[in-house]
């Protein structure tokens, strides 16, 4: 199921090269940056924040997220590694 919490998660081998990448409501984009080559990253918005953790966690890259609580339901269960 797609929405189904997921018990155990993926890690993946990285090289960070001490960039920071701004995630602006666009999610997508944290595969570009991954190229780049970030460090962490901050992101702006509910759902945008809970996906780009869930896809740096497997990383170990940390997060910084703005939001202001109004989730529209898109993710449930999120959780973020610290």
């Amino acid at each position: 199921m797609l929405r189904d919490e997921v018990k155990k998660r993926a890690k993946v081998s990285y090289s960070a090269k001490g960039k920071v990448a701004f995630v602006d409501h666009t999610g997508y984009d944290v595969f570009k940056f991954l190229d780049e080559g970030i460090c962490c990253a901050v992101t702006v918005g509910d759902d945008t924040t809970a996906i780009v953790g869930d896809v740096l966690e497997r990383f170990g890259l940390p997060i910084i997220g703005i939001v202001d609580g109004d989730r529209d339901g898109l993710v449930r269960g999120e959780r973020l590694h610290v």
